[in-house]
């Protein structure tokens, strides 16, 4: 419970807070209720498209590494064997011809020339096998196998050739030279044709290898094109989804700044920004009605102000009053002291001037009435001054609590924009300059009681004193009916005269005094009623300044 608010005033329909947990929500999934979900599903999203453009990057790439591997055993091997062959060919072939040139070189060079044509014979016969067991393409592989029949003849041939010549056969020789002559004269052609198949075939692979590239890249430049597009949607969404509710508690904040408390957030979801500003709201409206409770507490003030303000007029007429009435009496005690000197002098002449003794005792008689009549009439206009100083001294309690009050309102309200941080700072200061009033406005009335308690207790002494006035102008009054109820024994009497007339005298003097009192008692009832106004006048300004301060907010 707020400190400074009863229970019926929390209980009053004007302090009633809006719970933002009622307001109606729209469904939304546990992942998105929470900016920290969003973006983790925003950076998911995109790190799904950007390792998918990368799984597809890999296989594309490994296909090509595939593709390319392929391309060099298949073609770039095979065909470096048949060219290995031609050269191979060549070799024996150059070897072939130098060992016929009997004639020409010597006989060891003829030998050695021998021995590496059957190297590299052997060496043909064996690398042809291990090029029927490369990749070849159709073509090249019919070349390569019809290479190997030609050779295998030719060397057929050349083993029978030496045959022939010893025997002397001129037909079979001249059979096997023009065979061995046909294969050897076909070879270059079967291995060239071998060599451009299978150049043919790498070819055809490096296109297909070229092609399935052109497929990759054109796979990943879409996929990058549709990751792309993907993060961009999912940024834009998610930035508006941040941005809308920013700009909404923007909005609020500056109809704050500018003192309107009824602006509100519309909320949606359960993310951090639904609940700040559904906290915002709540803050706004209790911010709010400590306004409207501390513009209450003013005009309160106000009014109380402008009560104090007529009681403190009413005291003042009522001083002013007195005074007259005090004046009155005095011009009286100063006609009852004449009248008394009047007797005395008279007691000198009695013997001659009876009558004239008996109209003064009578004027006495009146005046002395007079003067109880005024006496009873101060008494009880000192008694309504009392009364009003009583009225004041309740109406100072209602102002004073109604101070502590607004005190503590400025106390919750400087609670309340604590709790608000940054967007209560303006408010505290009102707050403050609230609670300045209120302590200000709490030293005034304990200035006015102060002043109404001494106006109280010199009313008490005021009656006082007027009650013994009323005691001593009765004593007179009887006394002067004993003076005329003694005239006409006055010629016996004239030492009890002279007696009576001296303590009438004393009595004249005593009513001076207790004149003299009244009079200083009510110019004091009269400064205290002009203070009272002065602070009730204070107390208005005070008022007026707070309800200004308070009426720079819309609530």
């Amino acid at each position: 419970m707020p400190i400074g608010l009863s229970q019926a005033s929390i209980d009053a329909p004007q302090y009633g807070v809006i719970l933002m947990s009622e307001v109606r929500r729209r469904p939304t999934s546990v992942v998105m209720s929470s900016i920290a979900g969003r973006l983790v599903a925003a950076f998911l999203v995109v790190t799904m498209a950007t390792v998918a453009v990368g799984l597809v990057g890999l296989h594309e790439l490994a296909a090509l590494n595939a593709k390319a591997k392929g391309i060099y055993a298949a073609g770039a091997v095979p065909a470096e064997a048949v060219r290995g062959l031609e050269g191979t060919w060549f070799h024996y072939t150059t070897d072939l011809t130098q060992s016929g040139l009997t004639a020409v070189l010597p006989a060891a060079e003829i030998a050695a020339v021998t021995a590496d044509s059957k190297v590299q014979i052997k060496k043909l016969t064996d690398d042809i096998a291990s090029v029927q067991k490369m990749p070849l393409t159709p073509a090249a592989s019919a070349a390569v196998t019809t290479l190997a029949s030609d050779v295998a003849n030719y060397l057929k041939d050349i083993t029978l050739l030496p045959q022939a010549l010893a025997s002397g056969d001129r037909g079979q020789t001249s059979s096997l030279l023009a065979e061995t002559q046909e294969i050897q004269n076909g070879i270059p052609a079967i291995l060239a044709s071998a060599a451009t198949a299978q150049l043919n075939g790498a070819k055809a692979q490096a296109k297909a290898a070229e092609s399935a590239y052109t497929r990759a890249r054109t796979l990943i430049i879409v996929l990058m094109i549709l990751g792309f597009g993907v993060g961009v949607a999912i940024a834009l969404l998610t930035a508006r989804s941040l941005i809308r509710p920013i700009r909404r508690t923007e909005a609020v904040l500056q109809r704050l700044a500018a003192g309107d408390l009824t602006g509100r957030v519309q909320t949606r979801g359960h993310d951090e920004l639904a609940r700040m500003g559904e906290s915002l709201n709540t803050s706004l409206e209790s911010v709010a009605e400590v306004v409207r409770l501390i513009n209450t507490s003013a005009g309160d003030l106000a009014d109380a102000s402008d009560n104090l303000t007529g009681v403190a007029s009413s005291i003042s007429e009522s001083a002013d009053v007195a005074a007259g009435k005090a004046a009155s009496v005095a011009r009286s005690s100063e006609e009852v002291s004449a009248n008394v000197a009047t007797v005395a002098t008279g007691a000198d002449e009695m013997s001659v001037s009876i009558r004239e003794i008996a109209v003064n005792a009578s004027q006495a008689a009146t005046v002395a009435a007079d003067a109880m009549a005024v006496a009873e009439t101060a008494t009880q206009t000192i008694s309504k001054l009392g009364d009003s100083s009583v009225e004041i001294g309740n109406v100072i309690k209602v102002i004073t609590s109604i101070a502590a009050q607004t005190n503590l309102l400025a106390l919750n309200a400087t609670i309340e924009a604590a709790r608000a941080g940054e967007a209560g700072k303006g408010f505290a200061v009102v707050a403050s300059e609230v609670k300045e009033l209120a302590q200000e406005t709490a030293r005034a009335t304990d200035d006015i009681g102060q002043r109404v308690s001494a106006i109280q207790a010199d009313t008490a002494g005021a009656v006082e004193a007027i009650e013994r006035i009323s005691e001593v102008i009765g004593h007179v009054h009887g006394f002067q009916i004993t003076i005329a109820s003694a005239v006409e024994e006055q010629n016996a009497t004239t030492d009890e005269m002279g007696r009576n007339v001296g303590q009438a005298a004393v009595t004249s003097a005593s009513i001076a005094d207790g004149i003299s009192a009244v009079a200083a008692a009510t110019q004091t009832a009269s400064d205290g009623a002009r203070r009272s106004g002065e602070a009730a006048t204070e107390l208005a300004g005070m008022s007026a300044q707070l309800r200004g301060v308070i009426s720079r907010f819309t609530a």
